[in-house]
């Protein structure tokens, strides 16, 4: 009974060793060193993801898969891709911003995409320019 006892006990430890998911840790910073909040963390080709925390600190289970693609992404920074393999376990990645600057955007109601010159209601346009321009702390002045 002893014999059967360790032979199972041999035989079942591998087996429950190599099933166990992998395991990617990291933290995700801009350029100043300063972790990201937010950041999605997606394997690609697959639908396993994850978010940053506070810190910008990321724990990824990327199940059966030993090597992959993990693509980093977050609004005004360009993604990045890298690669891991069975050796990986840690990914730390710095993001830089995105130089992209948005046109033009035509918020509507019910989400009904239309083009501003078919609108049949008021709009307000903001330019980049406006939105850059230095205003007065003034709450007089600026009514003026």
């Amino acid at each position: 009974m002893i014999k059967i006892k360790w032979f199972l006990l041999l035989f079942l430890f591998p087996i429950l060793l190599f099933s166990q998911d992998k395991l990617i840790k990291g933290k995700v910073v801009d350029n100043a060193g300063l972790g990201i909040p937010g950041v999605t963390v997606v394997l690609k080709d697959s639908n396993i993801a994850t978010t940053t925390d506070i810190d910008g600190a990321y724990t990824i289970a990327t199940g059966k898969n030993k090597n992959g693609i993990l693509m980093f992404s977050y609004i005004g920074y360009t993604t990045k891709n890298m690669a891991f393999n069975n050796q990986t376990s840690t990914i730390n990645v710095s993001l830089l911003e995105s130089q992209q600057q948005l046109e033009e955007v035509v918020v509507t109601a019910l989400g009904i995409k239309r083009e501003k010159k078919s609108l049949a209601y008021a709009t307000q346009t903001i330019d980049t320019q406006d939105m850059t321009e230095a205003r007065s702390t003034n709450f007089l002045n600026a009514l003026s």
